[in-house]
């Protein structure tokens, strides 16, 4: 049977002093210092847009807002979308339902935008990963692209109580939304942080501390928590609707179990966390278009990661990437991607 971990005991809460208004929001976020102006910002990154109208003709809507995120995370800006469609509406293209496009001349000579990015190393080329490929793919026909996955490098300070503070970095793969480690030469993620993105602070924090083996109930959160009954099982029914616990009546109180187990680290300074930092990178001309699309921005990424970690203030974030090659079958459509590092199948 199940165990269930339940308790009576009286309990105190400490708490800490409040700190300042500058000092928290020091704490929870981190100067962004540009080294363009809005307008100039808009000008370079509208001009981008424009090459990519160019090429293709049109773009829907969609894709421009993809487009519009990827430059955002590589020039650290918040540029609207409002703002950059009118741009390039003041640039020439013209908005037509959920599409702009410009009008292309067709002797006009093909141009790619390529911006310069620090790649990891490539330790395995196309032909060696080709053959890895053949030996773990059951395909008969297929081809084969070269793509690009964007790395998040998070720098960021860890303060104590007496104002010290020590440093550290991490690793997030946006497209996954996890955190990524380089184990026992292989590259390893993080679980969950993917599933708890949309969770508030509240949320988010009780989550990470739900037993994984165990049952539990109100009391145990309480406890856990000091939030009150009904706030608890508020939270309970979210993390239910999100496929994460399940509840069991047990006479007259409900108990709870994880039935999505996590790994998120909780401690800033765990040490794998840096554990790329060894990787050689070169910096390398990549064309936009072969980067594969982030799911988070860094903004929304600053935010998490501040949330799930107390005391931290992050310095900054930028942008690496790992080379990639996509098998696609011909027969079934079904994509597979192998890295050029350790030429292993990215799962």
């Amino acid at each position: 049977a199940d165990r269930v971990e339940t308790t009576s005991r009286a309990f105190v809460l400490k708490v800490r002093p409040r700190m300042s208004q500058h000092e928290g929001r020091e704490t929870q976020t981190a100067e962004v210092k540009y080294h363009y102006k809005e307008s100039e910002l808009l000008d370079i990154m509208g001009e981008i847009g424009l090459s990519k109208l160019d090429r293709y003709g049109s773009l829907n809507l969609h894709s421009v807002k993809t487009l519009l995120k990827i430059l955002n995370m590589k020039y650290k800006s918040e540029i609207s979308f409002d703002k950059f469609l009118a741009k390039l509406v003041d640039k020439g293209a013209q908005l037509e339902d959920e599409y702009i496009y410009i009008e292309k001349d067709e002797e006009q000579e093909e141009y790619r935008e390529k911006v310069k990015y620090p790649v990891m190393e490539e330790k395995y080329d196309k032909e060696q990963v080709d053959g890895i490929a053949k030996r773990s793919l059951s395909w008969n026909n297929y081809v084969v692209s070269t793509v690009y996955r964007p790395i998040l490098k998070v720098d960021y300070k860890i303060y104590s109580d007496d104002g010290g503070f020590i440093t550290n970095q991490c690793y997030v793969d946006p497209v996954k939304i996890e955190f990524l480690h380089d184990m026992d030469n292989a590259f390893v993620y993080s679980k969950g942080l993917n599933e708890i993105k949309a969770f508030d602070a509240d949320d988010l924090r009780l989550l990470l501390k739900l037993p994984q083996n165990k049952g539990f109930d109100l009391e145990y959160l309480s406890e856990l928590s000091n939030f009150g009954e009904i706030k608890l099982k508020n939270m309970m029914d979210r993390f239910i609707g999100a496929g994460l616990v399940r509840k069991e009546k047990r006479g007259r109180r409900n108990v709870y179990f994880v039935i999505k187990s996590m790994d998120v680290p909780q401690n800033p300074k765990t040490k794998i966390l840096s554990s790329l930092s060894d990787i050689h990178l070169m910096e390398h001309e990549v064309e936009q278009e072969h980067i594969l699309d982030p799911r988070i921005s860094m903004e929304s990424l600053r935010s998490l990661i501040g949330t799930i970690w107390k005391n931290i203030k992050i310095e900054n974030i930028d942008t690496l990437l790992r080379k990639e090659y996509m098998f696609k079958d011909e027969a079934s459509s079904q994509v597979a991607l192998f890295d050029s590092y350790y030429g292993h199948k990215v799962e």
